[in-house]
């Protein structure tokens, strides 16, 4: 403190742990504000893929399979999702409409609505290479397979 002219001037302090406080109980408000969703999918040869995100608990679901579509190269419209008790996933509701908190991860399963993105579907093989179309490659899932993800590590 220091006296200038009659006036009292105090040096302001920082407390680094109070910034940490708060910045840590903003995280923790963050975090409630947000479910973690694994989708498990399952490609023709029977190899299961893992793909996570985050979603706001008051955004539908829609917003997810759009995600979900594009890191996997297929349309958003054929693909759906269920519970792993073979429920159908309402995915113009919200996961706090759905009962999901950001307490747990929700764990779902991709389906294929489209016939021909399904096992064994007439189309699963670059349909329009079949009519002399040339096409690109789908963009490369973003995901890891269950092995990568549960091998041991090499020595």
């Amino acid at each position: 403190m220091s006296n200038m002219g009659g006036c009292t001037k105090t040096a302001a302090t920082s407390f680094p742990f109070a910034n940490a406080r708060a910045q840590e109980e903003l995280e923790n408000l963050e975090q409630q504000l947000f479910v973690t969703l694994s989708v498990i999918a399952e490609d023709e040869d029977g190899q299961e893929f893992r793909w996570s995100t985050r979603l706001l608990l008051q955004e539908p679901l829609l917003q997810m399979r759009a995600q979900w579509a594009e890191a996997h190269g297929v349309s958003a419209a054929a693909v759906g999702f269920e519970d792993f008790r073979d429920a159908d996933v309402d995915l113009q509701r919200t996961p706090t409409e759905l009962g999901w908190n950001s307490a747990n991860t929700v764990h779902l399963r991709a389906i294929p609505l489209d016939p021909n993105f399904a096992e064994g579907g007439a189309e699963a093989q670059a349909p329009s290479t079949a009519q002399g179309i040339k096409t690109t490659e789908p963009k490369r899932a973003r995901t890891e397979t269950l092995e990568a993800t549960t091998a041991p590590a090499a020595s």
